[in-house]
């Protein structure tokens, strides 16, 4: 196999619209890259009435 794969999910929060604390994944997004991780993939989980409740990132890097 040639890569390897990663996968976090965030919450959101709020009732009517889906809040994120960047500042947060951002600073998960740079620790994961030092690591060798880079962003695939980034997929809205929605629940009922189309809310974004969860987002799904999913890294993936070269095994070694």
């Amino acid at each position: 196999m040639k890569y390897e794969y990663r996968t976090l999910i965030y919450e959101t929060s709020g009732w009517i619209d889906a809040k994120v604390n960047a500042e947060a994944i951002d600073l998960r997004l740079n620790d994961l890259g030092r690591d060798g991780w880079e962003l695939d993939k980034c997929v809205p989980i929605n629940e009922s009435y189309g809310r974004t409740k969860r987002i799904m990132l999913i890294f993936k890097r070269e095994r070694q």
